[in-house]
C-alpha cells in the first residue's frame, strides 16, 4: 500500500480507538529487531504531542529542503512540487465528505 494510505489507515485505527492506541504501539515498537518497550511514562508524554492526520504536510518538506540549502547538505531539488501524488488519497477523502489535502 502507498504511503498515503498507511497513513489513512493507521490516522483511522487511532480515532477509532485512542485509548489503546498508545499500548498496541508500544507493543509493536518493542517487537522490532532490537527494539524496547517505552515506559509508560516516556510513552503518555510523547504520544500527548502527536496528532495523526492523513494530510503529509507538504509545506513541511519545504522547511526541510530549505534548512538542508542553508547549512549546503542540499542543493535546490528541481522537481519538489511533484513528489507528492496526493490524487488516491484526496479521492478517498472526497468520498468520505471530508476536505482534500494540499500538496506543493
Amino acid at each position: 500500500p502507498s504511503a498515503e494510505v498507511m497513513r489513512r489507515v493507521t490516522a483511522a485505527a487511532v480515532r477509532a480507538n485512542p485509548a489503546a492506541a498508545p499500548t498496541a504501539f508500544n507493543a509493536k515498537y518493542a517487537s522490532l529487531e532490537g527494539g524496547k518497550a517505552l515506559s509508560s511514562k516516556v510513552l503518555t508524554q510523547a504520544w500527548a504531542d502527536l496528532t495523526f492526520t492523513v494530510d503529509p504536510l507538504a509545506s513541511t518538506l519545504e522547511t526541510q529542503v530549505a534548512h538542508a540549502e542553508a547549512v549546503g547538505l542540499l542543493k535546490a531539488p528541481s522537481n519538489l512540487p511533484g513528489i507528492y501524488n496526493l490524487t488516491p488519497l484526496n479521492t478517498v477523502l472526497a468520498a468520505r465528505g471530508e476536505a482534500p489535502v494540499a500538496g506543493l
